[in-house]
Protein backbone atom coordinates (compact mmCIF):
# COMPACT_ATOMS: atom_id res chain seq x y z
CA UNK A 1 0.00 0.00 0.00
CA UNK A 2 1.44 3.37 -0.99
CA UNK A 3 0.26 6.57 0.95
CA UNK A 4 -0.68 8.24 -1.92
CA UNK A 5 -2.97 5.89 -3.16
CA UNK A 6 -6.59 5.60 -2.93
CA UNK A 7 -8.59 3.19 -0.85
CA UNK A 8 -12.05 2.01 -0.15
CA UNK A 9 -13.31 0.89 3.45
CA UNK A 10 -16.45 -0.42 3.68
CA UNK A 11 -18.00 -0.92 6.62
CA UNK A 12 -21.03 -3.21 7.65
CA UNK A 13 -23.21 -3.81 10.79
CA UNK A 14 -22.31 -6.88 13.04
CA UNK A 15 -24.75 -8.61 15.00
CA UNK A 16 -25.35 -7.31 18.35
CA UNK A 17 -22.37 -9.02 20.72
CA UNK A 18 -20.73 -10.62 18.23
CA UNK A 19 -17.01 -11.17 17.99
CA UNK A 20 -15.88 -9.55 14.76
CA UNK A 21 -12.65 -9.26 12.88
CA UNK A 22 -12.34 -7.58 9.46
CA UNK A 23 -9.43 -7.41 7.45
CA UNK A 24 -7.81 -3.61 8.28
CA UNK A 25 -4.89 -1.54 6.30
CA UNK A 26 -1.71 -2.80 7.68
CA UNK A 27 0.06 -0.36 6.59
CA UNK A 28 4.03 -1.26 5.91
CA UNK A 29 6.67 1.81 6.27
CA UNK A 30 10.64 1.63 7.39
CA UNK A 31 10.05 1.27 10.69
CA UNK A 32 7.31 -2.04 10.38
CA UNK A 33 3.59 -2.76 10.11
CA UNK A 34 1.45 0.14 10.98
CA UNK A 35 -2.36 -0.63 11.99
CA UNK A 36 -4.98 2.21 12.77
CA UNK A 37 -6.82 1.30 15.98
CA UNK A 38 -9.80 2.57 14.15
CA UNK A 39 -9.66 0.39 11.43
CA UNK A 40 -10.97 -2.14 13.81
CA UNK A 41 -13.97 -3.65 14.45
CA UNK A 42 -15.66 -1.92 17.44
CA UNK A 43 -17.52 -3.48 20.48
CA UNK A 44 -19.30 -1.88 23.36
CA UNK A 45 -19.00 1.88 24.03
CA UNK A 46 -15.48 2.20 21.72
CA UNK A 47 -16.00 5.08 19.03
CA UNK A 48 -14.05 6.24 16.48
CA UNK A 49 -13.32 10.13 16.70
CA UNK A 50 -12.17 12.76 14.62
CA UNK A 51 -9.15 14.46 15.97
CA UNK A 52 -6.24 16.46 14.41
CA UNK A 53 -3.50 15.47 16.70
CA UNK A 54 -4.17 11.70 15.95
CA UNK A 55 -2.45 9.88 13.23
CA UNK A 56 -4.83 9.92 9.94
CA UNK A 57 -6.60 12.58 11.85
CA UNK A 58 -9.06 9.23 13.65
CA UNK A 59 -8.70 7.11 16.97
CA UNK A 60 -11.07 5.03 19.02
CA UNK A 61 -12.49 5.86 22.13
CA UNK A 62 -15.44 6.00 24.65
CA UNK A 63 -18.10 8.39 25.30
CA UNK A 64 -17.51 10.80 27.88
CA UNK A 65 -14.07 8.63 28.85
CA UNK A 66 -15.74 6.27 30.21
CA UNK A 67 -15.37 2.39 28.64
CA UNK A 68 -18.44 -0.26 29.68
CA UNK A 69 -17.34 -3.73 29.61
CA UNK A 70 -16.86 -5.34 26.79
CA UNK A 71 -15.39 -2.51 24.63
CA UNK A 72 -12.89 -3.90 22.20
CA UNK A 73 -11.39 -2.93 19.52
CA UNK A 74 -10.52 -6.06 16.93
CA UNK A 75 -7.86 -5.58 14.37
CA UNK A 76 -6.54 -7.46 11.65
CA UNK A 77 -2.83 -7.84 10.61
CA UNK A 78 -0.76 -9.11 7.92
CA UNK A 79 2.73 -10.05 8.23
CA UNK A 80 4.87 -10.95 5.82
CA UNK A 81 7.05 -13.77 7.62
CA UNK A 82 6.33 -15.59 11.11
CA UNK A 83 8.29 -13.92 13.83
CA UNK A 84 8.87 -12.00 16.87
CA UNK A 85 7.77 -8.15 16.67
CA UNK A 86 8.55 -5.10 19.03
CA UNK A 87 5.07 -3.77 20.03
CA UNK A 88 4.27 0.28 19.92
CA UNK A 89 1.09 1.58 20.78
CA UNK A 90 -0.05 5.11 20.32
CA UNK A 91 -2.36 6.57 22.67
CA UNK A 92 -3.86 9.32 24.83
CA UNK A 93 -4.80 9.02 28.75
CA UNK A 94 -5.90 12.09 30.37
CA UNK A 95 -7.42 9.87 33.44
CA UNK A 96 -6.02 7.72 35.38
CA UNK A 97 -3.51 4.41 34.42
CA UNK A 98 -5.82 2.02 32.37
CA UNK A 99 -5.68 -1.09 31.24
CA UNK A 100 -6.53 -3.31 28.71
CA UNK A 101 -6.70 -7.31 27.87
CA UNK A 102 -4.78 -8.34 24.87
CA UNK A 103 -4.72 -10.99 23.05
CA UNK A 104 -3.38 -12.19 19.90
CA UNK A 105 -5.17 -15.15 17.39
CA UNK A 106 -6.98 -16.21 20.32
CA UNK A 107 -3.60 -16.43 23.05
CA UNK A 108 -4.29 -14.23 26.33
CA UNK A 109 -0.79 -11.83 26.47
CA UNK A 110 0.23 -9.49 29.11
CA UNK A 111 -2.05 -6.88 29.75
CA UNK A 112 -1.67 -3.15 28.32
CA UNK A 113 -1.23 -0.45 30.58
CA UNK A 114 -1.80 3.20 29.53
CA UNK A 115 -0.37 5.65 31.89
CA UNK A 116 -1.56 9.75 32.20
CA UNK A 117 -0.35 11.69 29.43
CA UNK A 118 -1.61 14.71 30.87
CA UNK A 119 -4.61 15.17 28.44
CA UNK A 120 -6.84 13.61 25.84
CA UNK A 121 -6.07 13.37 21.69
CA UNK A 122 -8.42 16.22 21.77
CA UNK A 123 -6.92 19.19 24.42
CA UNK A 124 -7.00 22.11 22.63
CA UNK A 125 -4.21 23.43 22.25
CA UNK A 126 -2.47 19.86 22.81
CA UNK A 127 1.21 21.86 24.19
CA UNK A 128 2.00 18.45 26.26
CA UNK A 129 1.95 16.26 23.31
CA UNK A 130 -0.87 14.42 25.17
CA UNK A 131 -0.34 11.45 22.76
CA UNK A 132 2.26 9.16 23.58
CA UNK A 133 3.55 6.05 22.88
CA UNK A 134 3.54 2.68 24.73
CA UNK A 135 6.33 -0.04 24.59
CA UNK A 136 3.93 -2.78 25.32
CA UNK A 137 7.09 -5.53 23.88
CA UNK A 138 7.84 -8.55 21.97
CA UNK A 139 4.67 -10.56 20.26
CA UNK A 140 5.15 -13.54 18.33
CA UNK A 141 2.88 -13.25 15.02
CA UNK A 142 2.10 -15.69 12.09
CA UNK A 143 3.22 -15.08 8.60
CA UNK A 144 -0.13 -13.99 6.98
CA UNK A 145 -3.25 -12.54 9.16
CA UNK A 146 -3.09 -12.47 12.65
CA UNK A 147 -6.12 -11.44 14.98
CA UNK A 148 -5.31 -8.86 17.65
CA UNK A 149 -8.06 -8.02 20.28
CA UNK A 150 -7.48 -4.91 22.74
CA UNK A 151 -10.34 -5.21 25.43
CA UNK A 152 -10.71 -2.01 28.15
CA UNK A 153 -10.13 -3.64 31.86
CA UNK A 154 -9.84 -0.83 33.75
CA UNK A 155 -10.56 3.00 33.15
CA UNK A 156 -10.19 4.62 29.61
CA UNK A 157 -7.54 4.92 27.16
CA UNK A 158 -7.53 6.62 23.51
CA UNK A 159 -5.65 4.26 21.15
CA UNK A 160 -4.18 5.77 18.09
CA UNK A 161 -2.49 2.83 16.08
CA UNK A 162 0.06 -0.35 16.55
CA UNK A 163 2.94 -0.46 15.10
CA UNK A 164 4.82 -4.24 14.60
CA UNK A 165 8.37 -3.99 14.17
CA UNK A 166 10.14 -6.86 13.34
CA UNK A 167 12.93 -7.81 15.75
CA UNK A 168 15.64 -9.44 14.05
Amino acid sequence: MKAASGYQLVVEPGKSGQQAYRQTASQPTDNGIRVEAEDGTLSGNYTAISGSYASGNMFIGAKDHQVTAGSADFLTVKVPKAGHYLTTIGYANGGATATANVSINGHSQKAAVFENTTGWMTAVPNVHGTRQTMQYGDVSLKKGVNHVKIEALTNSAELDYILFTPIK
